[in-house]
């Protein structure tokens, strides 16, 4: 149950940024956005990240992803999440799936004014 929810959640996301895609009328060329993504790809917790990974690139359409590995740790998350947002210029974000990285990086992303869709939310905190 909790798979299909999260799938759905992540699905419903990236349809609202695919319908934010503005058609170019000269070129006839489609603009796609890139959405970066914070989860674990390797370490303790991997298995859970390929799980959010499958089902966010079920529903990826006219979106460019970018993935980081996170391993739920705090450090490697504020990293890639720095990557994201000065290398790649995303400002669209899928993560972090753990806690104490969510924790750590709200009040950054909130400064930055990067949205944060979190597959999973650690506090209630993080709404507030």
């Amino acid at each position: 149950m909790a798979k299909t929810t999260i799938i759905t959640i992540i699905s419903i996301f990236l349809l609202i940024f695919a319908g934010c895609t503005q058609e170019n009328v000269t070129n006839n060329k489609q603009e796609t956005i890139k959405v970066g993504v914070l989860i674990p790809l390797s370490g303790p917790f991997a298995q859970y990240g390929e799980k959010v990974k499958a089902g966010i690139d079920a529903g990826a359409n006219n979106i460019e992803l970018v993935y980081e590995d996170t391993q739920c740790d705090v450090t490697k998350t504020l990293s890639a999440y720095q990557k994201l947002r000065q290398i790649n210029n995303v400002k669209f974000i899928i993560g972090p799936a753990c806690g104490s990285p969510q924790e750590a990086l709200a009040p950054i992303a909130k400064d930055d004014k990067t949205i944060l869709m979190l597959p999973s939310a650690a506090s209630v905190e993080l709404y507030q």
